[in-house]
């Protein structure tokens, strides 16, 4: 696996001849070691530099980091999304909780409703009866 330094180097070689004047020595000696990049004469206004061309092993390298570059990103990504994703459920969780225990409210004041309705009746029909056997009489 290359460096970003390799990686940046192998990039300016990967379109066209390249002559390196500042790059580092053994960041190029280890590319031309390794047949990343290939040695050849550049001309330029009729005279010869030693230049480097990127090899297919090069190209092959470059896909490799980018794709471990990629690799990181989404990973990242992925821990991210689901780092939101735990939030949001803790919240849902919590509001969940919330809606349970006003629906324990609500239910209480039902069965007491209904108790006070079931009262009130049979208060209703014990008075009818009362005023049915005081009407008679």
């Amino acid at each position: 696996m290359i460096t970003e330094t390799q990686y940046n180097i192998l990039i300016k070689c990967k379109d066209s001849s390249q002559i390196f004047n500042n790059e580092p020595k053994a960041e190029l000696s280890y590319l031309l070691k390794n047949q990343y990049l290939i040695p050849e004469m550049v001309w330029m206004d009729n005279d010869g530099y030693n230049g480097y061309q990127i090899s297919n092993k090069g190209l092959l390298a470059i896909q490799e980091y980018e794709d471990r570059i990629n690799g990181i990103q989404s990973q990242t990504r992925t821990l991210q999304i689901a780092e939101e994703s735990n939030k949001i459920a803790k919240e849902a969780n919590q509001i969940a909780r919330e809606a349970n225990a006003k629906s324990k409210k609500a239910n209480s004041i039902s069965v007491w409703s209904i108790v006070i309705s079931a009262i009130l009746s049979i208060g209703a029909v014990i008075a009818s009866v009362l005023i049915a056997l005081f009407v008679k009489s």
